[in-house]
Formats: structure tokens, C-alpha cells, sequence
């Protein structure tokens, strides 16, 4: 069998092994993401990329968030590979949805591939090189990633080094093309991954010219250095637009942000909630911070080590495995280690952006994967009939299973199709930006920003890694107690076309200024009447800003409606949360409902019955089927300090509607009649 068969066949295995271990997000592949905020967001990266690709590549960096500032995908990862290798996924039919998962898979498959690829290199036969990088590949931190994109490729960085190899050993131009590819794909990737490949490929070159002669050959050197300045070329313009990014608003990192997610020694021994094969760990964390390398990865290149040591073989797997690994953890420390400091002053601008130095441990995932490929190596080799060795690979496969197997399931479903306001914002003139209240600028903003993605028309929300100041302002601004009466003047001359109000979405404390706020407006003239769109029981308005009006904008049935919810509303002057007496008994932590959802529960100080102020569904108010006080003798008996209880229980009904499977929260907003708020959540599973 060629190299090339081999390969796609050993490729092929890796989707297989990696569609596996992720069986249980399988079923919801087309439907849910991992959560509603960092997955949503980087779901609509995606799908911006592979829009801008086909319809205005020049303007990719133009993205529709933070209008009207340009050049808005630098603020953030690009992930301009991953949009796309997206395109192709979207002309077979997929969704956003499906195409961002399915690449987290296809990129997850890949790396295992890839650093299969680098251990062959180092002499690996294949069945030892795929069961080693499995192994070190689908544990905690491939949990706490599956279902966000950004890093699924750091195997990329091995096939880079094993370019570098291939460059080493035969001198091929070829094989310096290879390396710039590889290289240049990596950063527009991820500009991390890119760091991270070059810190490792500046790191091996340096052992292979200090223990290997042939390294400082003239020629060699000659086309390493050809091959960094064609990568260097390849990721200009990529560069280019992160460095005016920087200089244009003034973002940077400090050392205390950096210093605050770099890892610490603990985070080595952290797994994720998520895998049971690692319970014995002390420690969880289902971020970045989840590094441990895992068990039979562990195991495996402890038997690679003491084997190679025992009788000299693979040496070079060893080694490489060793430094790779012992390089990923030294860096994950970040500015408190030996590694960062130096790979700041060496390569400034690569490492300067940098937040989240843990993930430097992808590197050590690499190291880890050619140690466990050198344990089961050596392992397989003492085993010499061919149905013994079967049966081994069987077991070490299973024993990898049981030790990274994970509880993930995707829980959090978009609004696909598109609510009405989105549909009517899609064939309809805007005339200008679009501004949707609320305005956080955070992860609250991500549900505004997928929205976009029918129409990508260019919206004043947005939240990525760096945010304008401007922005930052207007957000403050718009979330004041008192709005001030020239706000609406700034949002013209912003300027904004369109001003959608999620009245559902906006929180207590600003609901009541926001409506007053605009309500001043219609009535002075200054606003013309809305437009109304369901939102789920819930409701939508749409103003203008683009149209003015001459004459006050409280005609018409939507701007009475409007009017009347408005004064309805009173501000809250006060809004911090309290304790006191308060439950939600049902849906319990965790409840998987089927069909209508009943919230049941109490409130009750010595006061009296505690107002229901509100009930929501995830950030969302919705209708209610019904709603009802209810008597409480269980509590009046358990708490006679309470008094009566006729009324201290609530029940409220809500409808399943369409697109409602998944998890949610249910939150219970609670008034004392001192106006003390409590708030109540519980989680539960909604199916059909």
C-alpha cells in the first residue's frame, strides 16, 4: 500500500475512532452547539468567513459586528481555514450549526492523524502511532474543546515538524515548500497555533543543530530560511490586519492578564467534569485549564521511556516525544516560566496577543501522543503471533476508550429558522447598521450576532477578544439608570439605521429605562412608531433611525402598545439580590420534561406572600398557558413563623414550542414587600 493510500486510510480511522468518542453529540450534529455563547459566536465566524469567500474576499476582515468599524475579524481568532473548509459542508446541505460541528470533528480527526504522522516519521509503525496519538489526543482537554472550533487543529503544528524532518533528512525544496504551507496554514487557522508550531520548530531546529552536523549545512540553513520567508509572505496579510487592529484601537495584552491564564502545576493533574475514566483526579475544570495528559497516555510513554532506556531503541520518538512534551508544559506557565520570556523577546509580535498561555499545552499533547506511541510500540513488539498482537491492540485500544471516554452532549439550540424580526430584517432596508437592545458587547451579544448570519448585514453589537472603546461607551450608556435624552441623537450619527428592542430580553433593570427612554421619544417626535413581531410569547419592536418625523410617533396600534408596556414598566431604582425565604420545587436540577413545562414552587416572608415578578426561559420571557397562586400547607406547618401560606405557592405553565429541545434554565425573579429581589435557577432538559 503507497503513503498516500495509507495515509487516507489511517485518516479514515481517525474520523471512525473520533465519531465514536463523540457518539453522543452525534444526534444533535445539525441542530445544537456546545453552549449558547462561545460556540454561537464562533459558529457565526465560521459561516461569516465562508460568506465573505464567495461573495467579498477582499473585504473578509470587514466583518458585520461593531458597525461601522472596519476590519472587525481581527479582533478576534479569524479562523479563516476553518470558514474555508466550511464552504464545501454548506453546499451539501448542511447548516451553520452542522458545518461549525462537523469541522470540530473533521479537526479533531485530523490532529490525531497528524501526530500518527509525525511518530511514523520518528520510525512508529501506523497501529502503534494512531493508538499513542489517540490516547494522548481525546482526553480533557479535547473534552473542554470539543465543540469550539479554534483549536481542533493543533495537529497542524506536528505536521509542520514533520516537514522540518522531511527537510532535514533529504533536502528537498519540497520539502521547504511543505514546511511554508504548513506553517502559513497554521496561523490562518489559529494565530495561537501558529506561535505554538513555530515555538516548537524553533525549539527542534535548535536540538538538530546542536546534536546533528548535518544541520548546519550551508544549503540547509539556505532553505529553511527560504521557507520561513515564503510562510512569513503567506501570513502577511493576515498579519496586517491584526497589527492595524492594534494600532487602530490600542489593544494589548498585559502581563497580569497573561499571568492570569497561564497554568500552574495543578492544572497538569485537572481533568474535566466531564470525564469519568479520571474521577480519582483532585482537581476539575472544564476551561483550557483541564491539561491533564491522560492515563494510558501516561502509562504508555512511562513504558516508552523505561523500554527505551532498557534496550536503546527508539530513541529518536523518545526524544522528541520527551521535548515536545517537556517544551508544552514549561510554555503553559506562560510568563512565570522559562519558555514565554523568551519566545516574547524572539518573536514579539506572535507572542504578544496571546491571553491563555495553558494552551500552550497543546504542544505537550503532541510530546505525550510519540511517547505513548513508543510504550505501545515497544508493548506489541514483544508480542509475536499475530492473533496475540490483535488481541493487545484490542485491549490498549479499549483501555484508551475507558480512560478518555466523556458525558458532553450538545445542548444548546439556536434560533434556526430565524425569529420573525430576523426575517424581516433580511429582506427589508435597514438604512444603516442594525442596533439590538440589549447591548452587552460580552457573550450575551453572541444570540445577536448568529442572528445575522441569514443576512449578514452589519450590526452595532458584537464580542470577541478586543472591544472599541466607543463601543465599550455606548453600551454603558445604554445601560444607565436614566438613558440620557441625547443618546438617541449619538445613535444617528453613528450611525444607526435600525434599532431592534428584544423587550423579552432585556433584563429587570433595564427594562424600565430603556422603554421610557424610547417612549419619550415616539411621544416628542423624535421616534417614529414601531414595528411589533412576536418573539415566542414574547415581543420584538423595530424603530427606525434612518426616517424622520415631523410629528410625534404615538399614531398607529403598535405605538400605543408600545406606549402602554412602557408605562407599565416603572424603573427599578434599586436592583440587588437578597435572601429570603424562596423555592423552585419543580422542574428539579437536572429534570428532563416532556412536553408543557410546569415551574412550581413558593415565596413567603413573615410579611406576607413575595411577588412573582417575573419567570423566564433562559434570558427570555415568554407567554404563559396559565399562571396561578396556589395555598402552601406544607410550608405553613414547616415554617409557622411564615404565618398563612394561602398564597405563597406558584404555578406557572409554559408551552414547548418548536425548537425548544435541549437544555435550558428556568429563572424565578422574586419581590419581598420590603422590595428586596431574590432570583432563582434551575436547569432542566426539554425534549418532545
Amino acid at each position: 500500500m503507497n503513503r498516500v493510500r495509507a495515509g487516507a486510510l489511517d485518516f479514515l480511522v481517525c474520523l471512525i475512532v473520533t465519531a465514536a468518542w463523540a457518539a453522543r453529540v452525534l444526534p444533535r450534529l445539525g441542530t445544537h452547539l456546545r453552549d449558547a455563547y462561545d460556540a454561537q459566536f464562533q459558529a457565526w465566524g465560521v459561516a461569516w468567513v465562508s460568506h465573505a469567500l464567495l461573495n467579498a474576499p477582499l473585504h473578509l476582515f470587514d466583518a458585520n459586528i461593531f458597525a461601522p468599524v472596519p476590519n472587525t475579524l481581527a479582533f478576534t481568532e479569524p479562523l479563516a481555514g476553518y470558514g474555508l473548509l466550511g464552504i464545501p459542508l454548506a453546499l451539501v446541505g448542511l447548516s451553520p450549526v452542522g458545518v461549525f460541528n462537523a469541522l470540530c470533528l473533521l479537526g479533531t480527526a485530523f490532529s490525531i492523524w497528524a501526530i500518527s504522522r509525525l511518530a511514523i516519521a520518528h520510525g512508529a509503525l501506523r497501529a502503534p502511532a494512531l493508538l499513542g496519538a489517540s490516547a494522548a489526543v481525546l482526553g480533557a482537554s479535547a473534552v473542554a474543546n470539543l465543540g469550539y472550533v479554534s483549536f481542533v487543529a493543533f495537529g497542524g503544528i506536528a505536521l509542520s515538524l514533520v516537514a522540518w524532518k522531511n527537510l532535514r533528512e533529504t533536502g528537498r525544496w519540497s520539502s521547504a515548500a511543505a514546511l511554508a504551507a504548513g506553517l502559513a496554514g497554521l496561523a490562518w487557522f489559529s494565530l495561537q497555533l501558529f506561535a505554538f508550531g513555530l515555538a516548537a520548530l524553533a525549539t527542534v531546529v535548535a536540538i538538530d543543530a546542536v546534536a546533528k552536523r548535518e544541520t548546519r549545512h550551508l544549503g540547509l540553513l539556505t532553505k529553511l530560511a527560504v521557507s520561513l520567508v515564503l510562510a512569513a509572505a503567506l501570513v502577511a496579510p493576515l498579519a496586517v490586519h491584526m497589527l492595524e487592529a492594534r494600532r487602530d484601537h490600542g489593544f494589548k495584552r498585559d502581563d497580569t492578564e497573561s499571568r492570569l491564564y497561564s497554568a500552574s502545576p495543578r492544572d497538569w493533574l485537572t481533568t474535566t467534569n466531564a470525564n469519568p475514566g479520571q474521577a480519582f483526579l483532585p482537581w476539575r475544570s472544564d476551561s483550557e485549564r483541564s491539561l491533564y495528559p491522560g492515563t494510558a497516555a501516561l502509562v504508555l510513554g512511562a513504558l516508552g521511556f523505561l523500554f527505551f532506556l532498557s534496550a536503546r531503541k527508539r530513541g529518536g520518538l523518545v526524544a522528541a516525544g520527551a521535548l515536545l512534551a517537556g517544551l508544552g508544559i514549561a510554555g503553559s506557565f506562560g510568563p512565570a516560566g522559562p519558555v514565554v520570556p523568551l519566545l516574547k523577546f524572539v518573536f514579539p509580535f506572535v507572542f504578544s496577543g496571546i491571553r491563555a498561555f495553558t494552551r500552550f499545552g497543546m504542544v505537550a499533547q503532541i510530546g505525550f501522543g510519540l511517547l505513548a506511541a513508543a510504550g505501545t510500540a515497544a508493548l506489541l513488539e514483544r508480542v509475536h503471533a499475530r492473533g496475540a498482537r490483535a488481541a493487545l491492540v484490542a485491549a490498549l485500544a479499549l483501555g484508551i476508550a475507558l480512560d478518555v471516554r466523556h458525558t458532553v452532549r450538545f445542548e444548546a439550540r439556536p434560533e434556526l429558522p430565524p425569529p420573525p424580526v430576523e426575517r424581516f430584517l433580511a429582506r427589508g432596508e435597514t438604512g444603516g447598521p442594525i442596533l439590538h437592545l440589549p447591548l452587552y458587547l460580552s457573550p450575551g451579544d453572541a444570540r445577536w450576532i448568529f442572528s445575522s448570519v441569514p443576512h449578514f448585514k452589519p450590526i452595532v453589537n458584537g464580542y470577541a477578544s478586543y472591544v472599541p472603546r466607543r463601543s465599550q461607551e455606548l453600551a454603558t450608556t445604554l445601560a444607565a439608570e436614566n438613558i440620557p435624552e441625547t443618546t438617541l441623537a449619538a445613535l444617528k450619527a453613528w450611525p444607526v439605521g435600525t434599532l431592534v428592542v428584544h423587550e423579552h430580553a432585556l433584563p429587570l433593570e433595564r427594562l424600565g429605562p430603556t422603554m421610557a427612554f424610547l417612549a419619550k421619544a415616539l411621544r416628542t417626535g423624535s421616534l417614529g412608531p414601531p414595528l411589533h413581531f412576536d418573539h415566542r410569547g414574547g415581543d420584538d419592536w423595530v424603530f427606525s433611525l434612518a426616517r424622520t418625523s415631523s410629528e410625534d410617533g404615538t399614531s398607529g396600534e403598535a405605538a400605543r402598545r408600545f406606549l402602554a408596556r412602557a408605562d407599565s414598566n416603572p424603573p427599578v431604582e434599586r436592583f440587588e439580590e437578597s435572601d429570603f425565604p424562596a423555592s423552585i420545587d419543580e422542574p428539579a436540577e437536572g429534570q428532563v420534561v416532556r412536553g408543557a413545562l410546569t415551574v412550581r414552587g413558593w415565596s413567603q416572608t413573615p410579611a406576607g406572600p413575595v411577588e412573582i415578578v417575573e419567570i423566564r426561559v433562559d434570558r427570555d420571557r415568554r407567554a404563559r398557558a396559565s399562571f396561578a397562586r396556589v395555598p402552601r400547607p406544607d410550608v405553613a406547618a414547616a415554617l409557622p413563623t411564615l404565618g398563612s401560606c394561602a398564597e405563597a405557592g406558584y404555578e406557572a405553565v409554559f408551552p414547548m414550542l418548536s425548537g425548544d429541545d435541549g437544555r435550558h434554565d428556568v429563572r424565578v425573579l422574586f419581590r419581598a414587600a420590603d422590595g428586596r429581589f431574590r432570583t432563582l435557577t434551575r436547569s432542566f432538559e426539554w425534549e418532545p
